[in-house]
């Protein structure tokens, strides 16, 4: 794959960066950030209307799911 169409970006001091917006999607970066820790998580998102990919591009990482039932952690 030609690396033409890629451009690196530098990454400000917070955590979540919206890259692209386009129309009705959004190329976005989220970094380490210690509000997102399990312990630390007050609140989750529920995304139902849209569909969603995480790609990692380097390191390692936890994807938390918190079920698709009206209580989390209940899957239906």
């Amino acid at each position: 794959m030609s690396n033409n169409h890629l451009r690196k970006v530098e990454f400000p001091d917070f955590s979540y960066q919206s890259i692209i917006d386009f129309e009705f999607w959004r190329v976005a970066e989220l970094k380490y950030d210690d509000d997102l820790i399990a312990e630390n998580i007050i609140i989750m998102q529920r995304h139902l209307l849209i569909d969603e990919v995480f790609v990692l591009i380097n390191g390692s990482y936890n994807l938390y799911s918190a079920g698709t039932g009206e209580i989390p952690g209940i899957t239906k």
